[in-house]
């Protein structure tokens, strides 16, 4: 049982970033009166997860679910979201997605890597080598989507509430 709970992690990972990455786009959308637009995207996402978890389940056990629920959203986050969000900006698709893709894509290939990484270090299935691997990667991802990941505004209140880690505190000498 153990083995494939740390990807199933990752890809759940990956896939918050692609959604968190494209929120303001769903938002753009939204305030653009395009709410019908954004619903058909959700069900069309939602119908997509159900659909690949009932082909990939069987052969891939839980991986298979995890795939299945969160590739349909990175594809649709990727391509349809962006592309709408794009041309109602009248903003090119390959600049809209170069400023909204690019920091969480390299966010995602670091959890990528610190996944394998773990493999690698962790390779027994227990259950503590399982809570080792997470912790591994969550180690990588928690300070890589706080400092790339996530809007300034985003990341102020998250450190306000935790009460400002040094490491990612800037504090402003002018206004301390």
């Amino acid at each position: 049982g153990y083995d494939d709970a740390y990807l199933v992690l990752t890809a759940i990972t990956c896939t918050r970033m692609f959604v968190w990455s494209f929120g303001p786009a769903e938002a753009i959308l939204i305030g653009l009166k395009k709410v019908w637009l954004v619903t058909g995207m959700v069900s069309l996402r939602l119908l997509g997860g159900l659909l690949l978890s009932f082909v990939l389940t069987p052969p891939m056990r839980i991986l298979g679910l995890a795939l299945g629920l969160s590739l349909p959203t990175a594809l649709n986050s990727l391509f349809i979201v962006s592309f709408k969000a794009a041309s109602e900006c009248k903003v090119g698709y390959t600049s809209f997605l170069r400023s909204t893709l690019l920091k969480p894509f390299l966010v995602c290939l670091a959890v990528a890597f610190s996944t394998l990484l773990a493999d690698v270090l962790f390779s027994s299935s227990t259950l503590g080598d399982l809570l080792l691997k997470s912790l591994f990667i969550f180690s990588i991802f928690v300070p890589l989507a706080a400092l790339f990941g996530l809007d300034e505004i985003t990341r102020s209140i998250i450190l306000k509430k935790l009460g400002c880690i040094d490491m990612f505190c800037r504090k402003n000498e002018e206004n301390p």
